[in-house]
């Protein structure tokens, strides 16, 4: 879990800073230890790829968002759910 924290809060910044990103879970993780020389005991669990995009893509949207209404008791919460 404390790896993809990380991994999200690198891909958060990446995106702050205009840079892309995206996260890699799936791939050979013998290959990529073979390959980086990677000590038996380190275990890759990640990657987080990050770049600058060649061009803008051309997407617009909108979306609206609703508001939540929330409402409180004394003995419990319940929270409104977006309609």
């Amino acid at each position: 879990m404390d790896v993809a924290i990380s991994a999200k809060n690198m891909y958060l910044e990446a995106t702050a800073l205009g840079i892309g990103s995206c996260i890699i879970g799936m791939f050979d993780r013998v290959g990529v230890k073979e390959l980086l020389g990677l000590n038996q005991n380190i275990v890759p669990h990640l990657f987080v790829s990050l770049g600058y995009p060649d061009k803008r893509g051309d997407v617009s949207y909108s979306r609206n968002i609703p508001q939540l209404s929330i409402k409180r008791s004394v003995k419990n919460t319940v929270i409104g759910w977006i309609k």
